[in-house]
């Protein structure tokens, strides 16, 4: 079995998808999804340019 998503091994009480794959490879964007979230937020909720987010966002990489 070959599942892709973002949960694909989803292991909880519930639900063991995990037990069922024979091969599970994980996938990475390649923008962090917590960025878009963040770019979204902080230009329409508080009127931020996209370009002040972007270098925010830079700036705490190292962080």
């Amino acid at each position: 079995m070959f599942y892709e998503g973002l949960h694909g091994a989803v292991k909880t009480s519930d639900v063991d998808i995990a037990r069922h794959v024979h091969l599970l490879i994980g996938v990475v964007p390649v923008i962090n999804l917590e960025w878009i979230q963040k770019l979204h937020r902080d230009s329409a909720s508080r009127g931020h340019s996209s370009e002040a987010v972007t270098d925010t966002i830079l700036r705490r990489m190292p962080d």
